[in-house]
């Protein structure tokens, strides 16, 4: 059975600028290159035209790197969503 038939989509959750400051989260990330292997599926997973969701956390307090008018809230350049790829907040 082939992976279409399976009827897969990628769900790609909070990959966000924010999560690049190692300080401000305690700088115990467990994978360094998460953004950069979530890039590498959605390149692949575009190519097979399979389904993609982005989720985005949007935190409404001010200070938070999560809300959105800070830097933070942008999606990693890795994984940023093209027109017609569903943003789920």
């Amino acid at each position: 059975m082939k992976l279409r038939d399976k009827k897969p989509a990628l769900i790609l959750i909070d990959v966000q600028n924010a999560f690049l400051d190692d300080e401000y989260w305690g700088g115990n990330r467990n994978n360094k290159d998460a953004e950069f292997i979530c890039g590498k599926i959605l390149s692949k997973w575009r190519e097979l035209e399979l389904p993609i969701f982005h989720i985005r956390h949007s935190s409404t307090n001010p200070e938070s790197k999560l809300n959105a008018n800070n830097e933070g809230f942008q999606f990693n350049e890795n994984v940023t969503p093209l027109t017609g790829e569903p943003v789920i907040m």
